[in-house]
C-alpha cells in the first residue's frame, strides 16, 4: 500500500475515535492515528514516513526487511502499552499501527499490490467510509447544537 492509503485509513481510525468520544483532543487523535498508520513502513527507504524521518529510517532499515518487526511486532506492542496505560496518544498510535497491519494483511490476501488498481479501489472505499463517518459525526453535532438552542 502507498502512504496515501495508509494515511487515509489513519484518518478513518481518527474519525472513528472522535465519533466514539467527541471530547478527545482532535489534534492528538488525528496526528496519532495518521502517524501510527504510517509508522510500520519506517523499515523501507521508499515510504512516506522514511521521507519524513530519514535518520530513524536508516536505523530501523539496518538489518531488517520490509514487513519484518515493524509490521509484526510494533502494532501489538503499541496497542498493549495503551491497554495498560489508557493514554490517548498511545491509543491513537496503536490503533493507527493496527490499521496498517490489517490493511496490509487484507491486501496480501486479495493480491492487491502497491499502486495497483485494486489499491485505488481500496483507497476510494476508505475515503467513502471516512466521508460517511464524518457526515454522521457532523449531523450528531448539529443535533446537539440544535437541542441546546431549543432549551428555554
Amino acid at each position: 500500500m502507498t502512504g496515501k492509503t495508509h494515511a487515509a485509513l489513519g484518518i478513518l481510525v481518527g474519525l472513528g475515535l472522535m465519533h466514539i468520544d467527541p471530547s478527545f483532543d482532535k489534534y492528538t487523535v488525528f496526528s496519532g492515528s495518521i502517524i501510527g498508520s504510517l509508522l510500520p513502513d519506517l523499515d523501507t527507504k521508499k515510504s512516506t514516513m522514511s521521507q519524513i524521518l530519514p535518520a530513524y529510517s536508516r536505523i530501523v532499515d539496518f538489518g531488517t526487511k520490509h514487513r519484518g518487526a515493524t509490521h509484526k511486532i510494533l502494532p501489538f506492542i503499541l496497542f498493549a502499552v495503551f491497554a495498560q496505560s489508557n493514554y490517548l496518544p498511545l491509543l491513537c498510535l496503536g490503533l493507527g499501527s493496527l490499521s496498517h497491519w490489517l490493511i496490509d494483511a487484507i491486501t496480501r490476501k486479495i493480491g492487491a499490490t502497491c499502486g495497483s488498481n485494486s489499491e485505488q479501489v481500496i483507497y476510494y472505499c476508505i475515503n467513502l467510509f471516512s466521508f460517511v463517518l464524518f457526515c454522521g459525526f457532523w449531523i450528531d453535532a448539529q443535533e446537539i447544537i440544535s437541542a441546546i438552542n431549543n432549551i428555554k
